[in-house]
């Protein structure tokens, strides 16, 4: 396919610039809004072409250089807004968030807060995937997502983590496979998490731990740890190198006082689904009577069970979510969120309505799925209060949204505190 020039519009979900033209929309990366850019056509999926701006002919005022000598067309696909100022980056997530809203969920309108910044554009990483080659080599995966691409750096690294992934690219491993990197909020609280043993004769200096089959890490010997320790809010969570945390702390400490402050004093029931280690269930009951902590993974609800320890009316129960819902006889007055990418879907909405809790906290990494559950839930009687977008991963299209959902149905609600009460 030959080349195109091309003028960019705007920004997409997907970290991509849009251009439109005769011939259809053209999806871009390597571009920013206004840009003009020689193009490659890559590939057309669904009549829909995506292409790669090989040469930028007229560069936005916002452009800058790119920070990590990985970062480039058709290398680490890692980051895909280096070269766009962070302020446009935030700008253009908050665009992105209204759009989905508008686009999937059918919302004219909704009250969309400021972006949230991350104190830090770079360096913020508390954790990576590395994924090794056949020979061993430390890898990331390249734009294509097939491509293993080796590394020596990345820039989003923490410089404590930083200084783990250089042991690490300088160690021959067992490939392939994939090694998880790990820094707590000590510098010195590091941790390399391995899917498959060491070979026979290797030895580390960092601490080492191995997956179960059930995905719970443990000490590789009795010398190695299996989790680090993060302090957020004064408080501090043990979280197992096969447990889920979010990779930028300083921003999720500010998520999680967001989430409390919303939630009304002496509220008699809250439930914290799809809790994890207890991020949010943890300071919650401060605010709530009592607090049910729902978890499925069985690192992350082994972590809850000591973040939470001592805790009076903490309810800690290991189940999914939609089968803790199905069998729930208790109405919550307030219900956080907080699902993997493919968000809540049809059944756990669902059962959401038909619990009808006055207030719901739904926070998300993907404001596709997030509007698409915005919309079922307020044709069931929810209206939207907030939309809060949090700059979580600088650097990328990623963003995370927390979105404040109040029941507005008192037919509904009234039905529900009948049905609970039979």
């Amino acid at each position: 396919m030959a080349d195109l020039t091309l003028s960019m519009d705007s920004m997409t979900y997907g970290g991509y610039a849009l251009s439109r033209t005769l011939d259809g929309p053209v999806f871009v990366r390597h571009a920013a809004a206004g840009e003009h850019a020689q193009v490659r056509l890559d590939h057309v999926r669904r009549g829909v072409r995506f292409g790669t701006a090989v040469r930028i002919t007229d560069p936005s005022p916002e452009r800058v250089a790119p920070a990590c000598p990985h970062f480039g067309v058709d290398r680490c696909g890692g980051c895909h807004w280096q070269f766009m100022h962070i302020e446009a980056q935030q700008r253009w997530k908050a665009h992105v968030v209204r759009e989905q809203f508008r686009r999937i969920g059918g919302f004219a309108a909704v009250h969309m807060l400021p972006v949230v910044p991350s104190p830090a554009p770079y360096g913020y990483r508390a954790h990576l995937t590395l994924h090794l080659d056949a020979g061993g080599r430390a890898c990331f995966y390249a734009e294509d997502e097939r491509t293993l691409l080796p590394v020596g750096q990345c820039a989003l690294a923490h410089p404590a983590l930083q200084a783990v992934l250089d042991e690490v690219v300088r160690m021959r491993w067992r490939g392939p496979g994939r090694l998880r990197l790990m820094v707590g909020s000590a510098p010195d609280d590091v941790l390399v998490v391995l899917d498959r043993p060491l070979q026979a004769g290797q030895r580390s200096s960092l601490p080492l731990a191995l997956l179960d089959h059930q995905g719970i890490a443990h000490p590789l010997s009795p010398h190695d740890k299996c989790s680090v320790r993060f302090s957020l809010s004064d408080t501090v969570y043990q979280v197992n190198g096969g447990s889920f945390f979010q990779a930028n702390p300083a921003v999720a400490e500010r998520l999680q006082a967001d989430i409390v402050a919303l939630i009304p004093p002496d509220t008699p029931l809250a439930l914290d689904l799809y809790a994890g280690v207890g991020l949010f269930s943890r300071p919650a009951r401060a605010r709530a009577q009592s607090v049910v902590s729902v978890e499925l993974s069985a690192a992350a609800s082994q972590d809850a069970r000591v973040n939470l320890y001592g805790m009076s009316d903490m309810h800690i129960t290991s189940s999914d979510t939609l089968e803790y819902l199905r069998g729930c006889l208790h109405r919550p007055q307030v219900v956080i969120v907080d699902p993997p990418r493919a968000g809540l879907g049809a059944q756990v909405c669902a059962e959401l309505l038909r619990l009808a809790p006055p207030l719901v906290l739904y926070v998300s990494c993907d404001p596709t799925t997030l509007a698409r559950d915005a919309r079922a839930l307020c044709a069931g009687g929810y209206r939207v209060r907030s939309v809060q977008p949090y700059d979580m991963f600088p650097q990328t299209y990623h963003v995370e949204s927390l979105l404040v959902l109040d029941c507005l149905n008192p037919i509904l609600q009234l039905k529900v505190v009948h049905l609970l009460s039979v």
